[in-house]
């Protein structure tokens, strides 16, 4: 039989329970005032010490949400101010209808690619097979699969999210089948996303994906309870 429990911050209780009950007699159980006290010294030591780690995690993850929110907000904007995505989709506009290609070189970005004839390229996949991870600090990375036609480049994926019934909204566009969220609000019980996979030459059917949390988010304890393809 273990006396001593396993987990750090058991043995911490373990020694601050029992170091006062050695420091009344230690004679008597065979030890010396002197190693009680020292002993006494390294638990509030152990203890300072998970204090200051626990502190230090909780500064780490709300400085890592501080900066994915920060990210975001320089690329997608939001709340009146115009991120960089936006302005890259303004630089396309003005190029298209003015008919000046060189506006892409001064903005030093690539013009996009010549599309084929009205109808030449048939339009995306579906995606499919979602699956779902979810990190200690209540991040959600979100993965599918999407069978595009042979010889079709350019392919990018929009994602919306609906959070406990609310309105659907983009949450992020993609060059890849993957997309982490971090912009999950607290208390969140169900999202519902929805995965559109374009191209300038059309867009393929929605991929909708259901996830439901053993309990309100952001808990790095809660689990993911339910997840189901709905599209």
């Amino acid at each position: 039989m273990t006396i001593v429990p396993e987990t750090r911050a058991r043995k911490i209780t373990f020694y601050q329970t029992h170091v006062p009950v050695w420091a009344q007699d230690p004679a008597s159980i065979g030890l010396t005032t002197a190693a009680v006290d020292q002993l006494q010294a390294l638990v509030e030591e152990a203890r300072q010490a998970m204090v200051a780690q626990q502190e230090a995690q909780l500064a780490a993850r709300n400085a890592t949400q501080k900066f994915h929110n920060a990210v975001r907000r320089m690329h997608v904007g939001g709340d009146g101010v115009i991120g960089g995505a936006t302005m890259l989709q303004l630089i396309k506009v003005y190029a298209q209808t003015t008919g000046d290609d060189s506006v892409y070189s001064r903005a030093h970005i690539a013009p996009p690619a010549k599309p084929g004839r009205p109808g030449s390229a048939p339009v995306p996949g579906t995606p499919y097979d979602f699956k779902s991870n979810l990190s200690q600090i209540g991040e959600i990375e979100l993965t599918w699969k999407c069978d595009n036609p042979d010889g079709t480049v350019g392919t990018i994926y929009q994602i919306k999210r609906k959070t406990d019934g609310g309105p659907l909204v983009l949450v992020g566009t993609v060059g890849e089948k993957k997309f982490l969220d971090d912009t999950i609000p607290p208390g969140t019980k169900e999202c519902i996303y929805e995965v559109t996979a374009m191209r300038s030459t059309g867009k393929g059917n929605v991929g909708g994906y259901i996830i439901q949390f053993g309990c309100a988010h952001p808990n790095p304890s809660f689990v993911i309870k339910r997840t189901k393809l709905v599209a």
